[in-house]
């Protein structure tokens, strides 16, 4: 498969055009930037990414992805929930339900409007913006004969590996269109950023998160817990430890947030997301925070919901545990009968104090 490479303003000018034509003078406010990391979505459904409100000018409104890109849209089509989202930016509405504020903030409200004209040119194309949060080989990986899993959904942020000409080249997701699951991703070929609208046939999470590594996180009942920030873990179907955490005191808290993948507890096709809001079979695709002491089978203390993609989900330790695991919440525990594929998290604890 050959790609030609389109400037990435290029991209988003015609995606204005297509959206309802040029930008006029208007006036510009000014989001306060205290405002929080926000999902923002269309009306219909068709795209999303994840950042700030910078500007709106007239009828468009200007966002900073969280990988440094800016994209302009018109504000018509952001969904009903964003649209109430900007009027609290505003200062003119209430915060939605569901959505977090700034801390310390009641309002982040708007600067005075200023004149000027609407930015049109879609997100930078500076290198290293568009290199940011992707490794940076000098040659590609070598060929591979496997695909992607064209059923498997990725999240706003998500490292993954993209497939050009039978390679394997790292890159990160930008913008997602569930319409036709295909993703808006950078990625770095040769040693040059590229950006692409890519379906998930030729994507899969990247390699250096995927591995079949269960060991422990660094730490044992002899040696100082350490806390540490999110990073990317593989959580199998097919083990009773699907990843195995390692000791927590009382007081520490685990945090957990949905990367992607699809798994099931019965079937042959792994086709369910446990951060969905209602996948097939319930809580039965969910994912499980367990203990395990000693020769002991895993005693689940909690499932996580769906939705950590948003907002990572927080769990804090009641008591010492010898060792916790994270496993699929499997009823009848036969985890060797799953569907193959399993589940990438981002996973951060923050240890008590002494």
């Amino acid at each position: 498969m050959k790609r030609t490479k389109i400037p990435f303003s290029t991209t988003l000018c015609l995606v204005l055009i297509a959206f309802g034509g040029s930008v006029a003078m208007a006036q510009t406010s000014t989001f306060n930037q205290r405002q929080t990391s926000h999902v923002w979505k269309s009306k219909h459904g068709n795209f999303q990414f994840n950042g700030k409100a910078t500007k709106k000018e007239g009828n468009y409104v200007t966002f900073r992805t969280t990988d440094s890109f800016e994209i302009t849209l018109p504000v018509k089509y952001l969904s009903d929930e964003d649209l109430a989202y900007l009027k609290y930016l505003e200062g003119s509405g209430p915060l939605p339900p569901g959505i977090t504020a700034a801390a310390g903030s009641s309002s982040p409200g708007t600067t005075p409007p200023t004149g000027g004209m609407a930015n049109n040119q879609g997100p930078s194309t500076d290198d290293t913006a568009m290199n940011e949060g992707t490794t940076d080989p000098a040659e590609p990986m070598p060929t591979e004969p496997e695909t992607g899993d064209p059923t498997q959904s990725y999240a706003p942020g998500a490292s993954v590996d993209v497939m050009v000409d039978g390679k394997w080249y790292p890159g990160k997701v930008i913008v997602v269109r569930p319409s036709d699951n295909h993703y808006y991703v950078t990625f770095n070929m040769n040693g040059q950023g590229r950006p692409a609208w890519i379906a998930a046939s030729e994507l899969r999470p990247q390699k250096a998160a995927t591995t079949s590594d269960t060991s422990p996180m660094p730490g044992s009942s002899d040696e100082p817990l350490e806390s540490f920030d999110f990073k990317g873990i593989p959580v199998t179907a097919k083990k009773e430890i699907g990843y195995d955490v390692g000791p927590m005191r009382e007081g520490d808290t685990l945090k957990l947030r949905y990367v992607s993948g699809k798994w099931k507890s019965w079937g042959n096709l792994a086709s369910e997301s446990p951060d969905a809001d209602a996948p097939a079979g319930g809580d039965k695709v969910r994912l499980a925070i367990c203990s395990v002491s000693g020769g002991n089978q895993a005693q689940t203390l909690t499932l996580v919901p769906g939705g950590t993609a948003d907002t990572p989900f927080i769990w804090q330790a009641d008591k010492d545990y010898e060792k916790i695991i994270l496993q699929i919440n499997d009823p009848d525990k036969t985890f060797a009968d799953n569907p193959e594929r399993g589940v990438t998290y981002a996973i951060a604890i923050v240890r008590a104090g002494p």
